[in-house]
């Protein structure tokens, strides 16, 4: 699987992509410098960033009363595709359970 793929797997969109990979190679910086190495609009940057921030796939710390922000590591977004995956399959399970409660249900009528 393609590190795109993954990250996409886990519910990153292409910008989010973008933006995580370009820290994870650059180490923390602030939400500007994101700005204008990435060609991105600084408003959709600072809007993009908040929300990577709210799903957990980045982090800050605030230096000289400036936030700098880094990439979560891989390992980490690694634990919580493995949890999304668990949770995906215990659903399924349950799901499934139920429809055969329903079907033997509706034989023994």
């Amino acid at each position: 699987m393609k590190i795109n793929e993954a990250l996409e797997s886990i519910g990153m969109n292409l910008i989010e992509i973008k933006i995580y990979l370009y820290l994870l190679k650059n180490g923390p910086c602030a939400k500007q410098k994101v700005s204008d190495e990435n060609a991105i609009v600084r408003q959709t940057v600072y809007e993009i960033m908040n929300k990577m921030f709210s799903k957990g796939y980045i982090s800050y710390s605030i230096t000289e009363k400036r936030k700098i922000y880094s990439a979560v590591p891989p390992e980490i977004l690694l634990d919580r595709l493995k949890e999304k995956e668990e949770q995906y399959n215990k659903k399924t399970k349950y799901q499934d359970k139920n429809k055969i409660r329903r079907i033997k249900k509706y034989k023994n009528q």
